[in-house]
């Protein structure tokens, strides 16, 4: 009995021993894959979640993004536009009652790190002193970004009596697109009626030879 006994045991060990490498430790080895899927998927959903929030708080003021793009391509044009440039700072002038007595511009520049070119703009402007002020105040008011850069006056006194100022303005305009210039279309002169036209027609002449068979 006590041999059966002793032979029992080591078999019921192995048995189990079988049982548990066998069966119980996959089980675990999947549970615990399980436990860090799990975790996983959760810390995704919750990085999701944050995306989400962000989303919807970019879509609950795209609107006002809406508004700052449009505005942005008021003030800094894809386009130089430098007619309707001029064209605002003549109507500001007739504006401010200041007289126009010239200006020059030049191309847009190569593009900078952002992207942006600049129009150099160089103005001179006579009129009184809030004149000239409320001009000044106007360009910085304008829809186009202009920037002044630099600004040289020359004081005179008029035939009238009154104190007139003479403004040189440096500035600057910005945009981020090129001046594309036209292809000249082919230019072809018309003939005159008068002149008439001469055709040249060369003959060549033709040599037939013919043979006469021997009697």
């Amino acid at each position: 009995m006590r041999r059966a006994l002793f032979i029992g045991i080591p078999i019921v060990l192995i048995i189990g021993a079988a049982w548990y490498f066998l069966l119980i430790q996959p089980i675990n080895e999947e549970i615990l894959d399980q436990e860090a899927q799990l975790e996983l998927l959760v810390s995704q959903e919750a990085t999701l979640q944050q995306q989400l929030s962000a989303l919807r708080r970019i879509n609950d003021r795209l609107p006002e993004y809406q508004r700052a793009v449009a505005e942005m391509q008021v003030s800094i044009p894809p386009t130089p536009q430098v007619d309707a440039l001029i064209d605002q700072l003549k109507v500001l002038a007739d504006d401010t009652n200041v007289d126009w007595d010239e200006v020059a511009f030049t191309t847009p520049s190569d593009p900078d790190d952002a992207g942006f070119r600049t129009i150099s703009v160089n103005m001179t402007v006579r009129g009184q002193y809030f004149e000239i002020l409320g001009y000044l105040y106007g360009i910085s008011e304008m829809d186009r970004l202009v920037r002044v850069d630099s600004l040289a006056f020359t004081p005179q006194l008029t035939d009238d009596g009154f104190n007139e100022i003479t403004v040189t303005i440096n500035a600057v305009a910005f945009t981020t697109g090129t001046i594309v210039v036209p292809a000249q279309p082919e230019i072809i002169e018309p003939i005159p009626e008068d002149e008439t036209t001469t055709t040249t027609t060369t003959t060549v002449p033709v040599t037939t030879t013919t043979t006469v068979a021997g009697g």
